[in-house]
């Protein structure tokens, strides 16, 4: 059986942008190892840095009607708030969403508006 020694540069871009070469004299079991892992440390740090940037739970978005319900405010209150600028929403497809953070945000500032005239 005849063992081969293998040496090879390599360049690699890191996720810095930083440029680092690397030079490697080994068998040829112990070469095909090393790129395994090599291969396997890029894969994972790829999925890493992709998980990273996705929203973990979207909010949950509820309809104008849906709105209403849980909240006991007229859809006519909701689309005037909407109008005034007081109520946040998120049109999607030509539908108009909003979340609860959203919806609580416009209460808080109606609260406030009322505290303030009555002051």
């Amino acid at each position: 059986m005849h063992v081969f020694n293998i040496c090879i540069n390599f360049t690699i871009l890191n996720n810095n942008n930083m440029i680092s070469d690397k030079i490697i004299l080994a068998d040829s079991d112990s070469f095909i190892e090393l790129i395994r892992a090599e291969v396997e440390r890029a894969v994972e740090a790829s999925f890493t840095a992709f998980e990273s940037r996705q929203d973990p739970t979207p909010p949950e978005r509820f309809s104008q009607r849906q709105i209403s319900q849980r909240r006991k405010v007229s859809e006519p209150t909701l689309i005037k708030w909407r109008k005034e600028g007081k109520l946040d929403c998120d049109e999607i497809n030509g539908r108009i969403y909003y979340t609860d953070a959203q919806v609580n945000e416009a209460f808080q500032r109606s609260k406030r508006a009322q505290w303030e005239e009555k002051a």
